[in-house]
């Protein structure tokens, strides 16, 4: 079975106040709304609903990564799911109300990362485990604030390229990768003195 998260989507449908015949679509997740992780948005275009609403949940599961914010479990029922009309960001009344679970694969947000950021990484406890660097994939290491912090020092801020030799793999990094890698570092850096503070 494909690894990845499942997660109720509910769909309010509402009539648009302004024009006749004319509706917008709100999405909500709310295992994550209510776990303080944003996941909602607003669509008019119902063909392309379905794909909005993976979009919204990849961008809601790489927020929480990013921010360090543990996972809820999924309601297991679709009768269980959370109706909240609080959710919403309008004060319009939904017509028609309707429940899917969406589907995001570990390997399709590993991707997204990928494109984005020089580093994949997530927080665990009091360290940072980073699993890919310019879109190479490495061996898991957990990494302090203070290495970390060394390493964005030693990266130039001119862009001048380097290599990395890590498990014995010689990884490139070109100019334009160097300049967002380091600022990539001085970001997680600043994240990861926040969670060990907080702990």
């Amino acid at each position: 079975m494909e690894k990845g998260y499942a997660f109720p989507a509910v769909f309010y449908f509402e009539s648009s106040s302004k024009k006749e015949n004319d509706f917008q679509i709100h999405i909500t997740y709310p295992d994550l709304l209510h776990h303080n992780i944003p996941a909602s948005a607003v669509h008019s275009d119902r063909g392309n609903i379905m794909f909005e609403a993976k979009e919204l949940l990849k961008n809601s599961i790489l927020f929480a990564y990013e921010k360090g914010i543990e996972f809820p479990e999924a309601t297991a029922s679709l009768e269980k799911v959370s109706i909240d009309r609080n959710d919403l960001t309008s004060d319009g009344v939904p017509y028609r109300i309707e429940i899917s679970v969406i589907f995001i694969s570990v390997d399709e947000l590993e991707q997204e990362q990928e494109e984005d950021s020089i580093i994949s990484w997530r927080l665990h406890d009091d360290r940072c485990i980073i699993s890919s660097i310019a879109g190479r994939k490495i061996r898991e290491g957990a990494y302090s604030a203070e290495k970390l912090r060394r390493l964005a020092q030693a990266i130039s801020k001119s862009g001048q390229p380097f290599a990395l030799n890590i498990d014995g793999r010689r990884i490139e990094v070109n100019g334009k990768q160097s300049i967002k890698m380091k600022e990539e570092l001085e970001w997680i850096t600043e994240e990861l003195e926040k969670s060990e503070k907080s702990q």
